[in-house]
């Protein structure tokens, strides 16, 4: 059995049995029968009980994260991502002071860390030190531009004073060496005006700088498809995809502009690929390609 992880129901878990056919399972029934074994089953094994908690988190029981998070911050090896997951837990839970205390531990004894200093400005959020928050999140921006949650966040507090404060934030993100998730935001900006030469330079910054990594190509495939430049997204990211390390989404991207263009053979070895990578839940949508890319 395997979750739909982007999809919530208030009242339902929505899950695909090993066919990808879709089902719904009450939520109280997912918190008392399932959630408690697929614990259970790994107690002991630090990555699968790290996205288990994650999941679960992600659907609201933060309540039964507790334990489990408590036991991950004791046997994973990634101190890191034990620390902030059960800090997370801690601050979901209400346990606001005791969420800092594991993530000033953590820090006292490995050195800051980005995931670890955004974990304390949020806390410091909560707080309305605002001041405090701003500049915590910045120092973790500093050590990891890339952070997904920590630029979105960034760009959140700078919003609501216009278009150039949120021009001027994304610049100071984009200077920090080693930063590319910020490039794909001006390229998308720069999409949104017209300006497809500087976006693809900026494309092109953000593929070299990540290493062709898989958030990068998912944005730059999708970006550039829906905004008709099928052949630009092909340009830049088919040669650079591999369907086992970058995962499906860049591929369903692809399929698109593939498609698009009327390009069916590649378009068949790419779902072929797709296929190969045994995702229940994308099974419905890759039929749905199949059904289209069939010979004529």
């Amino acid at each position: 059995m395997s979750k739909a992880h982007h999809e919530y129901k208030p009242a339902t878990i929505l899950c695909y049995n090993e066919k990808g056919e879709r089902f719904q399972i009450a939520r109280e029934q997912w918190r008392s029968s399932v959630l408690p074994g697929q614990f259970h089953a790994h107690w002991d094994d630090p990555a699968a009980l790290y996205q288990d908690i994650c999941f679960a988190l992600d659907d609201g029981f933060d309540r039964e994260c507790l334990a489990p998070s408590a036991q991950l911050l004791e046997i994973d090896p990634v101190s890191e991502r034990a620390a902030v997951v059960y800090a997370v837990c801690l601050f979901k839970n209400g346990r606001i002071d005791e969420a800092e205390n594991i993530l000033l531990r953590h820090i006292d004894s490995h050195g800051p860390s980005a995931r670890a200093l955004t974990g304390l400005a949020k806390i410091y959020s909560e707080r309305d030190q605002n001041e405090k928050a701003e500049k915590t999140l910045w120092s973790s921006l500093e050590i990891d531009p890339n952070q997904k949650n920590g630029l979105n966040w960034w760009l959140e507090l700078h919003g609501p004073s216009g278009p150039s404060a949120r021009a001027q934030a994304l610049c100071r993100v984009a200077a920090i060496p080693g930063s590319w998730r910020a490039q794909l935001h001006q390229a998308r900006e720069a999409l949104e005006n017209g300006g497809i030469p500087e976006a693809l330079r900026l494309y092109r910054t953000a593929i070299d700088v990540s290493g062709a990594d898989a958030d990068a190509l998912m944005e730059i495939s999708g970006e550039l498809g829906k905004r008709g430049q099928a052949r630009e997204a092909l340009e830049l990211v088919a040669s650079l995809y591999h369907p086992d390390k970058h995962g499906p989404l860049p591929g369903i991207n692809l399929l698109n502009s593939y498609i698009a263009l009327r390009e069916f053979a590649p378009a068949r070895a790419l779902l072929n690929q797709l296929y190969a990578l045994g995702h229940p839940d994308l099974q419905e949508r890759l039929d749905g390609y199949a059904a289209h890319l069939l010979p004529q």
